[in-house]
């Protein structure tokens, strides 16, 4: 009968041990290939500001969901998944440089807000989001965690052609990782005089930043009419076709007293080196 290994001696038991080992540390890197340093997260039914991810099936919690719960920071970059090291981290960059799909959308923006009301009137077009009070928050989804929708894009040919276009200039996330979206959002309040709340949460993580292009706002303007909050100061929209840039892995929460719709699109952390994107979009692909 075979020694069990522990009664094994000499170079035999060495090498057994070192086996061993190896067969652990591959296993381990075979279970989560994110760096230690940009492991983080919570998963479904964990607090994010005032509320959780309820979405069923949302592949990032699924996927990433750790078990951890950091207080909630109102203040600081929070990111739910991933905080990758080194990247310059404010809330809101209001001299991001534009690129040239930006400059195409200011041309075209009256054909953006036409394609957004029309799809206001697909009524399966929009996934309710959970965080929100005081009324409905939808999503349009032309990219939602690096899927290309199967037909919303031709239903917006114009708002899909300019995304095509910031995806050829490199600074569109796109379909590189499950952290890239592009949608319309709206919020809409419960009945006339009322206002809608999205609750504040934190993003996914922080080697995106968050373009947000103003189509609808709620009439009479003004920031009592829309706001959004990132880390506790209240921006009111820019005059269109302005853009707003910011890191959505920071505390941020909308205020609407009427109907807003806004398209959102995500953008690489200008700091990211093409080595890093590949690192991010290795680590964490498309479902």
């Amino acid at each position: 009968m075979a020694l069990p290994p522990w009664e094994w001696g000499g170079d035999d038991w060495v090498w057994w041990q070192a086996a061993a080992a190896a067969a652990l540390l591959l296993g381990m890197l075979l279970a989560d290939r994110r760096p230690p340093a940009q492991k983080g997260g919570r998963g479904p039914g964990h607090p994010s500001g005032a509320a959780g991810c309820t979405l069923p099936g949302c592949v990032r919690c699924e996927r990433y969901r750790d078990g951890t719960q950091p207080p909630v920071d109102p203040v600081n970059q929070q990111p739910t998944v991933c905080l990758w090291p080194g990247l310059l981290a404010r809330p809101v960059w209001r001299d991001f440089p534009r690129q040239g799909w930006m400059e195409a959308l200011a041309a075209r923006y009256h054909d953006v807000v036409q394609e957004a009301k029309e799809l206001l009137e697909v009524g399966d077009a929009w996934q309710d989001t959970p965080l929100v009070t005081g009324g409905r928050w939808g999503n349009a989804s032309l990219i939602n965690q690096g899927r290309v929708h199967p037909y919303l894009p031709d239903m917006a040919p114009v708002t899909w052609g300019l995304i095509q276009q910031g995806m050829r200039e490199g600074g569109v996330m796109g379909t590189a990782t499950s952290f890239a979206n592009v949608f319309f959002s709206k919020v809409v309040p419960e009945g006339p005089g009322g206002a809608v709340d999205i609750t504040p949460h934190h993003g996914a993580t922080n080697v995106r930043l968050r373009c947000q292009v103003p189509l609808v706002q709620p009439e009479g303007g003004g920031g009592g009419a829309a706001s959004l909050t990132v880390a506790g100061t209240a921006h009111a929209p820019r005059p269109p076709p302005a853009v707003f840039v910011f890191d959505d892995s920071y505390l941020h929460s909308v205020h609407a007293t009427g109907l807003r719709v806004v398209l959102v699109v995500d953008l690489w952390h200008p700091d990211l080196t093409d080595a890093a994107r590949e690192e991010v979009s290795a680590a964490y692909p498309p479902p």
